[in-house]
């Protein structure tokens, strides 16, 4: 397939390098967002190789590597916000919620876990940066 992003073109061949199941999962999401333009940082894409390479050594369970990328699309659709790019800030922030489902959803709650601690960290991880200065930081 060819990429139109540098970006996504590391992360389809690191799909096929470190292959598992949750490169099964990265492969065909990028090449979907890649075929509309959706950007993908240079940061995020550091997180998704370190992710698909300790997932396929069985460093990581794949929950964990779920709940990595939504920070890390938290992060991004901020930036987005910030940089005026609305339609980015949107997928990243899409993303960061299909992430964090996934996540909870693929990670055993052990004894003294707490779900409902876990979301409200991940809201205010979007609203607490946004809260005071708005979707322009507020300068």
């Amino acid at each position: 397939m060819t990429f139109t992003s540098p970006e996504r073109r590391i992360i389809a061949d690191a799909c096929a390098e470190f292959p598992s199941d949750y490169a099964r999962l990265v492969a065909p999401v990028n090449e979907d967002l890649d075929a509309l333009g959706a950007a993908v940082t240079p940061e995020m894409t550091g997180q998704v190789l370190a992710n698909l390479k300790a997932f396929a050594a069985g460093e990581v369970p794949i929950g964990e590597c779920h709940r990595d990328e939504a920070m890390g699309f938290i992060r991004d659709g901020i930036a987005a916000l910030h940089a005026d790019d609305p339609a980015n800030a949107a997928i990243s922030f899409f993303g960061a919620g299909l992430n964090f489902a996934s996540a909870l959803a693929k990670t055993p709650a052990g004894p003294g876990a707490d779900r409902r601690a876990e979301l409200r960290a991940a809201f205010a991880a979007v609203i607490t940066p946004l809260a005071d200065g708005g979707a322009r930081g507020g300068n």
